[in-house]
Order: C-alpha cells, then sequence, then structure tokens
C-alpha cells in the first residue's frame, strides 16, 4: 500500500513477506494511528516504512521495525587451530560461524561426530555458545576413546552448511 491519503481515520499497518520457499509468512501488526491528515505511505527498500505527513502537527512519524533481513547459508568465520596439549589438561578448539538463521554447530572428530554435554551431561566436552569445543580435561588412555585426531566444525541451517578446515589436537604424554 503505497500513496498519498487525505482522511480521517484510524490506520493499521501490517507486514508480511515470504520466506525463501515463496511462501507467505505470518503477517505482523506494526501500529494504529488515529488521526485526520494527508500522508504518505512508502516502503524505502529493506529498512522500514515510513509516514510523512504534508500536516505540521502530524510531522513527520516512523513506525514499526527493520524488515527482517535475507537469510544467508552458513559460513565459517573463525576456523580452529593445531592444538599441542598436555593429558588432563583443559582446552577449547575454536569454532564461529555466521548465518541466518543463526546456524547450529556440530564437531567431528576423524569423521565421526563428537558427543558434547548437550548429548550427555557426564562428557568433559562441551560445546560452548559460541561454536567452541571445549574440553574440560584432555583423555589419553586405555579406559576412554582419545581426545587426540583431527576435528573439524559443521555449521548448518535450512540453507546448508559450512565446513571449517580440520585441527589436529595432539596430547602431551608424560615421560616414563
Amino acid at each position: 500500500m503505497e500513496g498519498l491519503f487525505t482522511s480521517s481515520f484510524q490506520a493499521e499497518v501490517w507486514h508480511s513477506q515470504r520466506d525463501a520457499a515463496g511462501r507467505e509468512e505470518p503477517r505482523q501488526h506494526l501500529e494504529s494511528v488515529w488521526a485526520s491528515v494527508m500522508f504518505e505511505i512508502c516502503d524505502c527498500g529493506n529498512r522500514q516504512r515510513v509516514f510523512e505527513s504534508t500536516d505540521r502537527s502530524f510531522h513527520r512519524q516512523t513506525y514499526g521495525s527493520r524488515l527482517r533481513q535475507e537469510d544467508s547459508a552458513p559460513r565459517i568465520v573463525e576456523h580452529p587451530s593445531d592444538l599441542f596439549v598436555s593429558k588432563g589438561e583443559p582446552a577449547t578448539l575454536n569454532c564461529k560461524a555466521e548465518g541466518r538463521p543463526t546456524p547450529s554447530v556440530e564437531w567431528y572428530k576423524d569423521g565421526e561426530r563428537v558427543e558434547t554435554n548437550r548429548d550427555n551431561p557426564r562428557s568433559h566436552r562441551m560445546l560452548l555458545p559460541t561454536g567452541s569445543l571445549f574440553f574440560l580435561r584432555i583423555v589419553h588412555g586405555r579406559r576412554s576413546k582419545p581426545d587426540d585426531g583431527s576435528y573439524v566444525c559443521v555449521a548448518r541451517n535450512y540453507l546448508g552448511e559450512a565446513v571449517s578446515r580440520n585441527a589436529s589436537l595432539e596430547v602431551a604424554c608424560e615421560p616414563y
């Protein structure tokens, strides 16, 4: 709805748009206005809907909020680096991904998905909110699967996935 209008009425301002698949998303009510004015409604690109009045008492007002940005596939903006860590010490493999909607992050070691505290509360590995993988203590022994290996982080959303560069985690063992 764009154009120049003169009237005394209550205006309801709604916004709707289509998602990447072309489906119309639910309408969002932005504002109600009761006035007797002449005003212009214009869609100013991807920023906001602006209402201007030629009546000096109404002035210029902006309603609503920013329109939703374009969705985007994930991309890795911080890749993990190789680590050399002593057994029993904490360590962090960094990974940061961007995308819209915010991508989920999973880690893989030597091609197998890494179990974290989100899968098992007793795990010594934690997936941090940033996407990094934090080890409470590095494990290297016969009783449990060792932490040394080649790691990648994978970021996913409905538009695709991004895979980080490989990072190797090596465990420094104490000499006998």
